[in-house]
Order: C-alpha cells, then sequence, then structure tokens
C-alpha cells in the first residue's frame, strides 16, 4: 500500500499499523491455543511454538537482503507478503481448540499426579480484564520490555562497531548470535517457568537485563556486548 505511492504516511499506516496489529493477532492466536492443548506444560509448549517467531528473524533477514538486491524493495514486499499469506493460511487450518471434555479430563489428571488441587481465579470478559491493575502493569512491562528489545535488535550492529570499536565482520556474527539465541531464549525461559514460576522467570530475566546492558556501558567491551 505505502510504497507505490510513495508516501512514508501510508507505509507506516500499512506496514507498521496494519502490519503490526496483524502480527500481533497471527501472534496470540496459535499460542493462547497451543496453551489449551497442553495445560501441563504451558511454558514448555509456548517456548516451542514462540521460538519459530524467534527463529524466523534470522532466516528472513538475509533473504530479504538478497531480495532487495536482486528484485529492488517494491518486489521485495510483495514476494515476502504473499509467501507469508500462503503460509499462515494453510498453517491457520491446524489450529484448532481441544474438546471441552478432554481439556477438563487432562487438567484432573495432573493435578493427581501431583497432589494438589487446581484452583482458578474469577473467569473475566475481556473488557473486565482490561481494567484490572494487573493486566495494566502487565501491559506496561511488555511494551517497555519489547520496544527496547526489538530497537536493540534492530540496531545492534551498529550500535556494537559505533560502542566498543568492533568490525563489520564480527558485527554480523554476532546479529547471527542475536538470532540464534533469540529462538532458543525463548524456548529455554518459557521452559523454566514451568518449573519456577511467571513471575520469578520475569524477575531473573529483568535483572539479567538490567546487569548486562548496564556492564555494556560501563565496560564497552566487544565480548561482552556479545554475551549481553
Amino acid at each position: 500500500m505505502g510504497y507505490p505511492s510513495n508516501s512514508i504516511w501510508l507505509l507506516y499506516l500499512s506496514y507498521g499499523v496494519i502490519g503490526g496489529l496483524g502480527l500481533g493477532a497471527g501472534y496470540v492466536t496459535p499460542v493462547s491455543t497451543i496453551i489449551k492443548w497442553f495445560p501441563d506444560k504451558r511454558g514448555l509448549a509456548t517456548g516451542l511454538a514462540i521460538m519459530g517467531f524467534g527463529f524466523a528473524a534470522m532466516l528472513t533477514g538475509p533473504v530479504a537482503q538478497q531480495l532487495m538486491a536482486s528484485v529492488g524493495l517494491e518486489q521485495t514486499f510483495y514476494f515476502l507478503g504473499t509467501f507469508y499469506f500462503v503460509i499462515m493460511l494453510l498453517a491457520a487450518q491446524f489450529i484448532v481448540r481441544p474438546n471441552l471434555a478432554l481439556s477438563s479430563t487432562t487438567e484432573n489428571s495432573i493435578s493427581q499426579k501431583k497432589g494438589t488441587r487446581l484452583t482458578r481465579g474469577p473467569e473475566l470478559t475481556a473488557n473486565q480484564a482490561l481494567k484490572t491493575k494487573s493486566f495494566t502493569f502487565l501491559w506496561i512491562m511488555f511494551f517497555i520490555n519489547i520496544t527496547c528489545g526489538i530497537g536493540l535488535v534492530s540496531a545492534a550492529s551498529p550500535m556494537a562497531q559505533s560502542m566498543t570499536g568492533m568490525s563489520v565482520q564480527t558485527a554480523a556474527i554476532m546479529v547471527g548470535i542475536i538470532g540464534l539465541f533469540n529462538g532458543f531464549g525463548r524456548l529455554i525461559w518459557a521452559t523454566l517457568s514451568d518449573y519456577i514460576g511467571r513471575p520469578a522467570t520475569f524477575s531473573a530475566i529483568f535483572i539479567l537485563d538490567i546487569v548486562m546492558l548496564s556492564a555494556i556501558l560501563i565496560f564497552k567491551l566487544p565480548l561482552l556486548f556479545v554475551i549481553a
């Protein structure tokens, strides 16, 4: 929509706003469904699903670069858009909610194995959930975390070169490492949350973020930048 009209604002609207809304819907829908299929291993199941999301950036980035170099920016948008549309349309046919009776039986079985009784909080509608403090704080937390994460990943190579004097070749390798751990990290942390709980996992992630990012600013070492 935006590229043929040569309008940067229409590009922001189409690729940014509309594409962002589609990305959010395409992200949440399979994740929320897979949790219902595996109530005993929600972290692991979610981690496996979003691990593919993390790996996609590492795999499609070089492909997009090659396409832009060979056919141009406009055709790259068309090719990738068509490819994503076909793949998502086919994959969506396999997204099915589990049978309610089966889901209830599975949860009862889990409760008996653990010797505990599963407790549920009050069932809230979407409008009711939006008005709770928990949702507000979760939204702020994810907004800050994801915004900073996406901003850092997209500018990781030039940042590393300017802050630490890292070479272009090393920075390119570092970007690949980021993509690799962006995928595996989702699986590892999500699986860990099954054992230590979601709040403890988030606390560990954010504390680690603060320590490592602060260390980069203070010491400005290339190796530390790669590790962080």
